[in-house]
């Protein structure tokens, strides 16, 4: 079995713990993302960039995402 993407890591992450329109915090998006993907620091902003990138997730200003 291939591994899996950091794209596809991050869109079971956002399906896991959250639903469609709803808006987090970079705190906690940040904390989901150490607990299943990696806590290093390049893997934090690699895994936000790819959601930004792909449209997984939207920027609404204040440190806060839109989950789209």
């Amino acid at each position: 079995m291939p591994s899996k993407t950091i794209y596809d890591k991050c869109r079971e992450l956002l399906e896991k713990y959250y639903k469609k329109g709803e808006e987090v915090g970079s705190v906690k998006l940040s904390t989901k993302i150490i607990l299943d993907i990696g806590g290093q620091k390049r893997t934090i902003q690699n895994a936000l960039s790819v959601m930004l990138a792909t449209k997984l997730i939207k920027d609404i200003g204040n440190c806060h995402f839109k989950i789209l």
